[in-house]
């Protein structure tokens, strides 16, 4: 905010959509996105990156050309870009949002599902989806070591996604613990604190230089 102090997207986003600011969010935060890859790619680091959208993103009769036009004036490959949108979004709304995601996916841009097993959806509704990935809600991965319902919910969503040629990606992950089981689950990516926390992308793309063991070339 304007005193320096992190505000979750957990409580700009609503505010957001509620005052129907939610596209130029969207928009600014593409053309990071979109900025960041171009910088990476002259340092010669290829990556993928995730923007998350909104359900009134998905209901814009102009958004897929926004997206089109977003990728052809950066010059990122689309391979390089992946779009996340809630369950509880895509279920607000299924028809437009498949009719909007199947244009997506139709131009090469990888989709995923964000946030799954929050928005009473089951995963026989997600093969009417044409989604590349499902990342399983925090809610359910926090205590995953420790609480058996849980395990057994991540376990079958991870085998069920899989069944449906999808990717999953668990989110929230706060320990080692958790981390082995997920390996062990056949989880294909994770994401959480145990990880990182949230970085700056200039600070991110030092690390990826170190670990790739290489030196920078500006």
């Amino acid at each position: 905010d304007a005193d320096g102090k992190f505000v979750s997207p957990d409580e700009f986003i609503p505010l957001a959509e509620a005052t129907g600011v939610i596209r130029e969010v969207t928009q600014f935060a593409l053309r990071a996105a979109m900025a960041d890859l171009q910088h990476w790619a002259r340092e010669g680091v290829a990556l993928r990156l995730a923007v998350n959208i909104s359900a009134l993103d998905l209901g814009a009769s102009d958004f897929v050309e926004s997206i089109s036009r977003n990728l052809r004036e950066s010059n990122v490959p689309v391979s390089q870009l992946t779009l996340e949108i809630t369950e509880s979004a895509l279920i607000r709304s299924p028809a437009e949002a498949i009719s909007t995601l199947t244009a997506l996916r139709e131009k090469g841009i990888r989709l995923a599902v964000d946030d799954y097993g929050t928005g009473q959806s089951t995963l026989s509704y997600l093969k009417h989806l044409p989604v590349h990935e499902l990342k399983i809600d925090k809610s359910f991965v926090t205590s995953l070591a420790a609480n058996e319902s849980d395990a057994i919910m991540v376990r079958s969503t991870i085998n069920l996604a899989h069944e449906l040629g999808l990717q999953v990606v668990a989110e929230g992950i706060e320990d080692e613990a958790t981390l082995e089981m997920l390996k062990r689950l056949g989880c294909d990516y994770a994401q959480g604190y145990f990880i990182s926390k949230p970085i700056a992308s200039r600070e991110f793309f030092e690390l990826v230089v170190k670990q790739q063991g290489r030196r920078r070339v500006a």
